[in-house]
C-alpha cells in the first residue's frame, strides 16, 4: 500500500470518528430535547387535566345549585305557611275600640289610640281573624294549627310606659281567654306571655322606654317551649331572653281562628298613650294531620 493510500484512510478514518462522534452528541441532544417534549406533554396534560376538572367542578356547582334552590322554593312553598303585612291597608281586620281612641294606618304603619287627648282611659284593638269559608260555619283557618312550630316577629313603640298594659300576640284579643302566645307589655316591662285557654303564665324579658323602637321575636315549639327574643339595638343581632316551657296550649285545642292581635289599654287619664307598628310577620310549618 502506497504511503499516499495510507494517509487517506487515516484521513477517512478520522472523519468517520469525528461524525460518529458528532452524531453521538446529536442522538444525545436528541433524546434530551423528546424527553423535554414528553416533559412539557405531561405537563399539559396535567394542565387540560385541571382545567377539565376546573370545568366540571363549576358545572357540578351549577347543578347543585341549581337543584338546591328548587328544592328550597318546593319546601318553603309546600311545607310552611308564610305571612307578612306592613300594614298598607287595615280594610277586613277586626277594629274594637272603647272611650275615644281609635286604629289607623298612617304614613309610618299602624297607629292604635286607646284614648283621644288623654280624656278617657280606654281600650284599643286590631286582630286578623279572616274567614276562608266565605261566609260558612267553618270559621277556622287553614293550616293554622298549634300541633306545627310557628314563629312571630314584629316591632312596636310606644309613647309612654306607665298605667299601660299592651299585647302582641299569635292568636285573638288576648282578653278573650282563649289560647295565644306572643308579648305583653305591663307598664314598662316587657314579658314573653302564653295562654293556654285557661290561665295566662308570663315571663319578664327586659324594661323598656318610651318613643324607642323595639324589633322583637317569639319562637313556638308545640308542646316544649317557647322563645322569646329582641334585637340587640346596637349589634342588631336578635338575643334570647327567656324561655317558657309550662302553660303552653294543648297541641288539639280548637282556639286556631284568630290569627293575630294588636291590643293595648291604657290605665290613667291623664296620659296619651298610643302603640305603632309598621310590620308584622308568622310563618308556621303547615299543618298536614
Amino acid at each position: 500500500m502506497s504511503k499516499t493510500t495510507k494517509a487517506v484512510l487515516v484521513i477517512v478514518s478520522i472523519l468517520l470518528l469525528s461524525m460518529s462522534s458528532s452524531l453521538y452528541l446529536q442522538v444525545q441532544e436528541l433524546e434530551k430535547k423528546v424527553g423535554e417534549l414528553e416533559k412539557n406533554q405531561e405537563n399539559i396534560t396535567n394542565l387540560d387535566k385541571n382545567l377539565l376538572d376546573n370545568r366540571l367542578q363549576e358545572s357540578m356547582k351549577g347543578v347543585f345549585k341549581e337543584f338546591l334552590v328548587d328544592f328550597i322554593y318546593e319546601t318553603v312553598w309546600k311545607e310552611f305557611l308564610h305571612f307578612s303585612t306592613i300594614f298598607e291597608s287595615i280594610d277586613g281586620y277586626t277594629v274594637t275600640v272603647t272611650g275615644a281612641g281609635g286604629v289607623v294606618v298612617d304614613p309610618d304603619g299602624l297607629l292604635i289610640t286607646p284614648t283621644g287627648g288623654g280624656a278617657d282611659p280606654g281600650t284599643a284593638l286590631l286582630a286578623r281573624a279572616p274567614n276562608p269559608s266565605l261566609g260558612g260555619s267553618d270559621r277556622s283557618i287553614p293550616y293554622l294549627s298549634w300541633k306545627q312550630p310557628s314563629a312571630i316577629r314584629a316591632n312596636f313603640m310606644i309613647s309612654a310606659v306607665s298605667n299601660l298594659l299592651a299585647y302582641i300576640v299569635r292568636g285573638n284579643d288576648p282578653t278573650l281567654g282563649i289560647s295565644f302566645y306572643g308579648f305583653k307589655m305591663d307598664d314598662d316591662t316587657l314579658q314573653g306571655a302564653v295562654h293556654d285557654g285557661t290561665s295566662e303564665t308570663a315571663i319578664d324579658l327586659m324594661t323598656i322606654a318610651a318613643n324607642t323602637q323595639y324589633i322583637v321575636e317569639a319562637k313556638y315549639y308545640p308542646g316544649d317551649k317557647i322563645i322569646f327574643l329582641v334585637q340587640n339595638s346596637s349589634t342588631k343581632q336578635m338575643e334570647e331572653l327567656g324561655v317558657l316551657n309550662s302553660g303552653l296550649m294543648g297541641i288539639e285545642d280548637s282556639d286556631v281562628d284568630g290569627f293575630f292581635a294588636y291590643y293595648i289599654d291604657n290605665q290613667t287619664t291623664s296620659t296619651l298613650i298610643d302603640m305603632s307598628s309598621n310590620f308584622f310577620e308568622y310563618i308556621q310549618k303547615r299543618d298536614k294531620y
